[in-house]
C-alpha cells in the first residue's frame, strides 16, 4: 500500500484513499481538477479566469507538513476523530497578496469554501489570526502559473455597486464549491460520479417534444376556453425569440398558463442559448401539480422536482437502486438538469444563503429561464431584496424571468420596487381573456356588514356543494362546530399531508357523483388544488386570495350560469398579523370606495399599489446587510416561512387500516437517529407524509404535559388525540392562534 509522505516531500496529497483503495489523490491533481471545473462553470458568468484561480488556490493550506500528517492519521485510524488542521488560511492570504481587483471576492470564496461565506468584519479578524499563524511561501509543486494580476479584474458592474459585488461573490463561491464537491466525489466515489453524469435531454430536445405536443393538442376542442388557451400559447411562442429579460404572463385561472409558460421558456431558451428552465412555485401542492403537467408534456427524463432541503447528509446510494432515482437524488445538490421544478422557499433561500450546500446550485441559475408561478404570493416584506436579486440574475447572469399569475402585482407603481427594467407582457390581451373566461359572479358584503359564525354556518348549510375558505385554521374549527351537515369535510394544515390528500380524493369523488359536499378549509386549497365547486364562500381577506379561491368555483365552466363567489366578513374572525392583515385592510378600503371587479387587471394593479405603499418592503434591511457584505447576517435574516414552526408526527390512520403507520415510523426514527445521528432522506420523506407543523410554544407545552414525545432536536411525536376529520387536537387557546393555513 502506498503511504502518504512523512516528512514532507515534493509529492503532496489532497485526500486519503477511498474505502477499499490504496490510491491517494495528489494535491496537484485536485487543484487542477477544481480549477478546470470552476472555470467551466463560471464561463456563463464571465468570471472564468477568476474562478480558475480560486480553484488553484482553495486548498493551498494542504501543502504543509501539519496537514499531510493529519491525512496520514485519518488514513491509519479512520474510526477515530482527529484534530483537524485548517487549510483555508493559506489560500485566502495568497489571493489577498495578489492585490488584484478580484482579491476581496476570492478571499471570501476561499475562506468560506467549507464553512460558508463569512461576514466581512469576521473575515477581516480571521485574516489577522491566519496572518500570524499560517506558514508563508507555500506552493503546490507543478501547479501552472496563476492568471496575471491584471487579468483578475472585476467587471465594471461589480466595481460600481457593493450589492453587485456581493452578487458576484455569491456566484463565484457557487462555482468553486460545486467544482470542489464534484472533483472530490470523482476521486472518492467514481461510480457515484458516473451515475451523476447520466445523459439528459437538452433544452432543444425538450422544445421539440413540446412543439409536437402543441401540434397534437391544437384544433381538437373548439370551445371558447380552448380558443383562449390556444391564443395564449401561440402568443407566447411568437415572443420566444425576444432577448433575455423580464416578462409577464397575465391570464385568468384555467387559461393554460402552465403550458404556455413552459412553451415560451423552452423556445426562448433555445433561441437565446440558455441552458435550463426553472419553475418556481409557492406551495408544494403546486410543484407536484406542475411537475406532473411537465412530465405529461415532455416525458420523465430530465425533469427534476426539488422541494426539500437536500443539504443534510444521507445514507450512501445503494448499488441496486434505480438509476433515475439516484440521478434525481444527486442532481438536487447542484441542479444540473434541463428542467427544475422547485419551491419559492428553496429558490430564494438558496440565493440568499451563505452555506456551501445551498449555494452549490446558484451558478446553474445563470443563463436559465425562471418561471415564477403565482408571483403575487412572494412575501411583501422581502420584495425589495428579492426583486433586486432577480434584477442581477437577468442583468449579470444572462437569465430571463417570467412573472406568471392571474393577479399580477404592479411593481412599477411602488417607488421602492421600481428597480426592474421594462417588463414585456406575453399575454396578447389580458382584459379580453379575463372577460372571455369570466365564470364567477362575485357577491360582496356591504362595507359595514358582518356575520357571526352561526349565520355563516347557516349559509353554508343552504348549499349541497360548497367550498368555504377562512383566514385561519382556528376559524375553520369554529364553523365546523356549528354546521348541521353530519359529514362535512375539513382541509387545513391541522391535517398531515397524507390525510389532506385523502380528503381531496373524497371531495372529488363526491363532486363527481353529485353527492353533498360541504368543505371547510383554509387557503391550503386556494392554489395548486384542482377543485370545481358551484359555490365558493370566502372570508374577507387579501384580494388576491379571494381571486385564488374563486379559481375553485365553476373552474371548468360547466355550469349553465356563473358560479357564485360569496364573500363574507366574519364578526369574530381572526386575522394573521403583518402583511396579511395589511392586505385585508386594503381590500376593505377598496370595498368602501365602491364595487370591486377582480376580473379587471387594473383593479388588481391598484390593489397591489396600495398594498405596497402600506408595507415595509425590506423589513429586515437585507439590502443594507448586502451592501456591507454581511453574508451570514443576510442568511440569518432572510426566511420566507415562520421560524418558530416545529414538526410533529401525528398518528393518522389511513382508510382501510386498523392502526397508524406513524407508530412504526416513530420507532424507526428513534432507531436510525440513535445509530446514524441523522435521518436518511428516504425516511424523512416517509415521515413528511405524517407531519403537522405547530408553533414552538405549543410543542413545548405538549412535551411538558406528555402530550408529545421528543424524537430528535427538530422532530416530535404527537401522543395526544388526532381526529379523523379535524386532525391534530390542540387546546382552545392554541386552536384560535392566527396561523394562516
Amino acid at each position: 500500500m502506498t503511504e502518504a509522505p512523512e516528512p514532507l516531500t515534493s509529492l503532496l496529497y489532497a485526500h486519503t484513499p477511498a474505502r477499499g483503495s490504496d490510491t491517494w489523490q495528489p494535491l496537484l491533481d485536485h487543484a487542477n481538477g477544481v480549477a478546470e471545473r470552476a472555470e467551466c462553470f463560471a464561463e456563463a458568468l464571465a468570471m472564468g479566469q477568476i474562478a480558475r484561480v480560486a480553484g488553484q488556490l482553495h486548498d493551498l493550506g494542504k501543502a504543509n507538513d501539519a496537514f499531510q500528517r493529519y491525512l496520514q492519521a485519518c488514513h491509519r485510524d479512520p474510526t477515530r476523530k482527529h484534530n483537524t488542521v485548517d487549510h483555508k488560511g493559506a489560500g485566502t492570504l495568497a489571493v489577498r497578496e495578489l492585490r488584484a481587483e478580484a482579491s476581496a471576492a476570492l478571499a471570501f470564496v476561499i475562506a468560506g469554501h467549507h464553512g460558508g461565506l463569512h461576514d466581512q468584519p469576521e473575515l477581516k479578524e480571521t485574516l489577522k489570526q491566519w496572518a500570524s499563524a499560517t506558514p508563508r511561501g507555500l506552493s503546490i509543486p507543478g501547479l501552472g502559473p496563476l492568471v496575471a494580476t491584471e487579468e483578475l479584474r472585476l467587471p465594471s458592474w461589480a466595481r460600481e455597486d457593493r450589492r453587485n459585488l456581493e452578487f458576484y461573490t455569491r456566484m463565484l463561491f457557487s462555482t468553486l464549491v460545486d467544482a470542489d464537491a464534484l472533483d472530490t466525489e470523482a476521486f472518492w466515489n467514481a461510480d457515484l460520479a458516473e451515475r451523476r453524469m447520466r445523459e439528459a435531454p437538452s433544452v432543444a430536445d425538450l422544445a421539440d417534444t413540446m412543439t409536437a405536443q402543441q401540434s397534437a393538442i391544437a384544433g381538437g376542442d373548439e370551445s371558447p376556453v380552448q380558443r383562449i388557451r390556444d391564443e395564449l400559447a401561440a402568443a407566447c411562442l411568437a415572443a420566444a425569440p425576444l432577448p433575455p429579460g423580464f416578462f409577464r404572463l397575465t391570464a385568468p385561472t384555467g387559461s393554460g398558463k402552465t403550458r404556455a409558460a413552459l412553451s415560451f421558456a423552452l423556445e426562448h431558451a433555445r433561441a437565446n442559448g440558455l441552458r435550463r428552465v426553472i419553475s418556481v412555485a409557492p406551495y408544494l401542492s403546486i410543484t407536484d401539480q406542475t411537475a406532473d403537467a411537465y412530465r405529461a408534456l415532455l416525458g420523465d427524463a430530465g425533469i427534476l422536482e426539488h422541494h426539500s432541503d437536500a443539504s443534510r447528509h444521507d445514507e450512501p446510494v445503494a448499488g441496486g437502486e434505480d438509476p433515475d432515482v439516484i440521478w434525481r437524488r444527486l442532481t438536487t445538490e447542484n441542479w444540473d438538469a434541463p428542467v427544475i421544478v422547485t419551491t419559492a422557499v428553496q429558490f430564494f433561500e438558496s440565493l440568499f444563503s451563505n452555506r456551501t450546500s445551498k449555494c452549490r446550485k446558484l451558478h446553474r441559475i445563470a443563463k436559465s429561464v425562471v418561471i415564477l408561478d403565482e408571483v403575487q404570493t412572494l412575501p411583501p416584506n422581502l420584495l425589495v431584496p428579492m426583486l433586486d436579486m432577480l434584477r442581477q440574475l437577468v442583468a449579470y447572469a444572462g437569465a430571463s424571468v417570467i412573472f406568471s399569475t392571474a393577479t399580477q402585482p404592479s411593481y412599477e407603481r411602488a417607488p421602492e420596487l421600481n428597480i426592474l427594467p421594462p417588463i414585456t407582457e406575453l399575454s396578447p390581451d389580458p382584459v379580453r381573456a379575463f372577460a372571455a373566461l369570466k365564470r364567477v359572479a362575485y357577491e360582496w358584503p356591504e362595507p359595514d356588514e358582518q356575520r357571526d359564525w352561526e349565520e355563516i354556518a347557516a349559509t353554508i348549510d343552504d348549499f349541497p356543494q360548497v367550498l368555504a375558505v377562512f383566514n385561519t385554521r382556528g376559524n375553520t374549527l369554529e364553523v365546523l362546530d356549528r354546521l348541521h351537515d353530519p359529514a362535512p369535510l375539513h382541509l387545513s394544515t391541522l391535517l398531515c399531508p397524507l390525510h389532506r390528500r385523502a380528503v381531496i380524493a373524497e371531495i372529488k369523488r363526491r363532486l363527481t357523483l353529485g353527492d353533498d359536499c360541504r368543505v371547510i378549509a383554509t387557503q391550503v386549497v386556494e392554489a395548486g388544488v384542482d377543485l370545481d365547486f358551484p359555490v365558493v364562500l370566502r372570508a374577507l381577506g387579501p384580494l388576491e386570495r379571494i381571486v385564488q379561491a374563486a379559481g375553485r368555483c365553476n373552474r371548468e365552466g360547466r355550469l349553465a350560469e356563473s358560479g357564485r363567489m360569496i364573500v363574507v366578513n366574519p364578526a369574530e374572525g381572526g386575522l394573521p398579523p403583518g402583511a396579511y392583515r395589511t392586505a385585508t385592510d386594503v381590500t376593505t378600503m377598496l370595498l368602501r370606495k365602491g364595487s370591486i371587479d377582480p376580473d379587471d387587471p387594473e383593479t388588481i394593479a391598484a390593489y397591489f399599489a396600495q398594498l405596497f405603499q402600506r408595507t415595509t418592503l425590506d423589513a429586515k434591511e437585507i439590502q443594507k446587510s448586502r451592501e456591507k457584505l454581511l453574508f451570514e447576517q443576510v442568511a440569518h435574516d432572510f426566511w420566507m416561512i415562520p421560524q418558530d414552526g416545529v414538526s410533529v408526527i401525528v398518528p393518522y390512520i389511513p382508510d382501510g387500516q386498523s392502526s397508524s403507520p406513524a407508530h412504526e415510523l416513530r420507532k424507526e426514527v428513534l432507531d436510525r437517529h440513535r445509530w446514524l445521528g441523522f435521518l436518511p432522506r428516504e425516511l424523512r420523506e416517509r415521515v413528511q407524509a405524517y407531519t403537522v407543523t405547530v408553533r414552538k410554544h405549543v410543542i413545548d407545552r405538549a412535551l411538558a404535559s406528555s402530550t408529545a414525545e421528543q424524537l430528535t432536536d427538530d422532530l416530535s411525536f404527537w401522543v395526544g388525540s388526532y381526529h379523523p376529520m379535524l386532525g391534530i387536537q390542540l387546546d382552545i387557546a392554541t386552536r384560535n392562534d392566527t396561523w394562516i393555513v
